[in-house]
């Protein structure tokens, strides 16, 4: 058996386990699906992001050994911006997304929150949340850690299968 991964993710403290390989199995072409396609063109066009005028800005930044803040952000060129977010990619991997889920996309999920639970302080004594069964309270309001987590277990679980996820 896998020993569990510890994560911070926006302030809380996350663990998860490696499924085992049938459990890996029998999530893969789920997987798959929601990561091929237009989802992944939604991906693409968020990550191009990282590497456009956003990257240059920051370096910049860095380099005077300042942080980037929202001030800094006034003087971006908007339209290199919007050409990095590609409209009609975003919106298609939306729609998509939106279908998978409708089509049993949320089953998926909460398979993929099996074995990951959230802490409730900074020690295990304090307790802890099932991300699967206590969904609700774990991400109520906070659909960003949701994506957060799940794209962690995906890459805690896929990483050395999908490449693209794991950043290699």
């Amino acid at each position: 058996m896998h020993d569990m991964i510890k994560k911070t993710i926006r302030g809380n403290q996350y663990l998860t386990k490696p499924f085992g390989a049938k459990h890996q199995l029998k999530l893969l072409p789920g997987v798959l699906r929601m990561l091929s396609g237009p989802v992944g063109s939604l991906v693409d066009s968020l990550k191009s992001l990282a590497g456009g005028p956003l990257q240059d800005l920051a370096a910049a930044q860095r380099a005077k050994g300042e942080k980037l803040t929202a001030a800094d952000l006034k003087g971006l060129d908007v339209s290199k911006l919007a050409g990095a977010l590609k409209g009609d990619a975003i919106r298609a991997g939306l729609v998509a997304l939106a279908d998978e889920l409708e089509g049993g996309g949320a089953d998926l999920i909460m398979d993929l929150l099996r074995d990951t639970i959230r802490m409730k302080g900074t020690s295990r004594d304090a307790g802890f949340d099932s991300c699967q069964d206590d969904f609700d309270t774990v991400f109520q309001s906070d659909f960003l850690a949701l994506i957060q987590v799940l794209a962690w277990v995906v890459q805690v679980n896929y990483a050395p299968f999908l490449p693209s996820v794991s950043g290699k």
